[in-house]
C-alpha cells in the first residue's frame, strides 16, 4: 500500500493518491528493493566496545508513522524500524533471487529495478498492452520510440480507456442523474424481489438504525465502463450487541483452500466452475428485530411515517455475513455436499 499510494492510479487524474491526499508530490528517492539485505546501525548505548556496530537484516517495507525502514532480523524473526540503514541491493538473506526465478516473476539478478540501459531484459519487458510495450512504458517511450514530450503523457497500462466518472457521495448528488437513478431502481427492485422488509409502525422505545446509498462505477478488465452500481447499506456501526444482533461469526474461504481445490481439479482433470451470487447477503434470513427508515427516493406514498422491519440481512449489518452463510450452508448440505476435513 505504501508503494501503491506513491504510484499512478486510475482513481485520481494526473496525480498519485499521496499527492491527492496531502497536496505534495511524494519523494521516491528513498525506495529500495524489497527483500534486500540491510545493515542497520547499532547505537553505542546498546553495544559494548568489542560488539559489532551494525546488524545484518532484511528490508521489508517502510514505517507508517515516521521516516524509517521496516527491517526484519531473519535469525530471530523480529521486526524493527531504523533510519540508519545501508542496503545491499543485489543481495538477499533468504535467496529472494532464486524464489523469483523459480516463480517466473520479473526478476533479474535479485533486483527488479530495470532501466533503459539494461542489456538483458526479462521476457515480460517486450509484452504489449494495446500498441505500447510494457518495457517502453517503464522507460517513458511510445512503441515508435518517441519521447514523452513528443507523444504527450504516457498512459500507464490501459488508463487511456478509463473514463473519469464521478461517484456521488450522497443521495442528493445522485438524484436527477439518469444513470444513477436507474442503478438505484435496480437495487430497490432487487430488495423488493427478495422481500427484504415489511413496512410497519415503529414501536415505542425503538430506534431505526441509519442507512446510506453507496455509489460505485464498475469497469471491465480492459478499462472500459461496465455499469453503474448503487447499493443500499445499513450503518451497522450503530448496532448494539444483544439488541440489534447476537452472533456475527461466519467462516470464510482461505486462499490455501482455493489453491487446494484448483490443484486437485488439475490433477484429476476435472472442470472447475466459479459462480457469483447477486446480492448474496440479501438471501440471509434475519432472526433479530432490526428497523431502518424507508430509503430516500423510494418512500411509499401515504406511508412515509412507517419504517422498514428487516426480514433479510442488509449489506452493512454486523450479522449479514453469518445470516448468508447459514443459508448457503444449509442448502449445500441438503444437496448432498459434505464438509471437507
Amino acid at each position: 500500500m505504501y508503494l501503491l499510494n506513491r504510484s499512478p492510479t486510475m482513481a485520481v487524474k494526473q496525480k498519485t493518491p499521496e499527492e491527492a491526499w496531502s497536496g505534495r508530490k511524494p519523494k521516491v528517492s528513498h525506495l529500495k528493493v524489497f527483500g534486500s539485505t540491510a545493515h542497520t546501525w547499532i547505537p553505542a548505548a546498546k553495544r559494548t566496545k568489542l560488539d559489532l556496530k551494525s546488524k545484518k537484516m532484511m528490508l521489508t517495507g517502510y514505517s507508517d508513522t515516521h521516516k524509517a525502514y521496516r527491517l526484519v532480523d531473519v535469525d530471530i524473526d523480529q521486526v524493527s524500524f531504523s533510519r540508519d540503514e545501508e542496503s545491499e541491493q543485489d543481495e538477499s538473506p533468504r535467496s529472494v533471487r532464486s524464489i523469483h526465478s523459480e516463480a517466473g516473476s520479473p526478476s533479474h539478478g535479485g533486483n527488479t529495478d530495470f532501466t533503459a540501459r539494461d542489456s538483458k531484459r526479462p521476457k515480460w519487458w517486450h509484452n504489449t498492452i494495446g500498441d505500447v510495450r510494457i518495457g517502453e512504458i517503464i522507460e517513458g517511450r511510445s512503441s515508435q520510440g518517441k519521447s514523452k514530450q513528443e507523444t504527450g503523457t504516457i498512459n500507464f497500462a490501459l488508463m487511456a480507456n478509463i473514463q473519469e466518472i464521478y461517484e456521488p457521495q450522497v443521495f442528493k448528488e445522485a438524484k436527477g442523474r439518469p444513470e444513477w437513478e436507474k442503478a438505484m431502481e435496480a437495487e430497490h427492485e432487487s430488495l423488493m424481489k427478495n422481500q427484504t422488509w415489511d413496512l410497519t409502525a415503529l414501536p415505542s422505545g425503538k430506534k431505526p438504525i441509519g442507512y446510506k446509498w453507496v455509489y460505485k462505477v464498475k469497469y471491465k478488465a480492459d478499462g472500459t465502463l461496465d455499469k453503474y452500481k448503487a447499493r443500499l447499506v445499513a450503518k451497522g456501526f450503530s448496532q448494539r450487541e444483544g439488541i440489534n444482533y447476537e452472533e456475527t461469526f461466519a467462516p470464510t474461504t482461505k486462499m490455501s483452500t482455493t489453491r487446494l481445490v484448483l490443484a486437485i481439479g488439475a490433477q484429476q482433470g476435472w472442470k472447475v466452475h466459479q459462480m457469483d451470487v447477486t446480492s448474496a447477503f440479501l438471501n440471509g434470513d434475519l432472526k433479530e428485530v432490526v428497523y431502518i427508515c424507508q430509503p430516500e427516493g423510494f418512500q411509499v406514498a401515504g406511508k412515509e411515517h412507517l419504517v422498514c422491519r428487516l426480514k433479510k440481512a442488509l449489506y452493512g449489518l454486523k450479522q449479514a455475513p453469518r445470516a448468508w452463510y447459514i443459508n448457503i450452508d444449509r442448502y449445500l448440505v441438503q444437496q448432498g455436499f459434505q464438509w471437507s476435513p
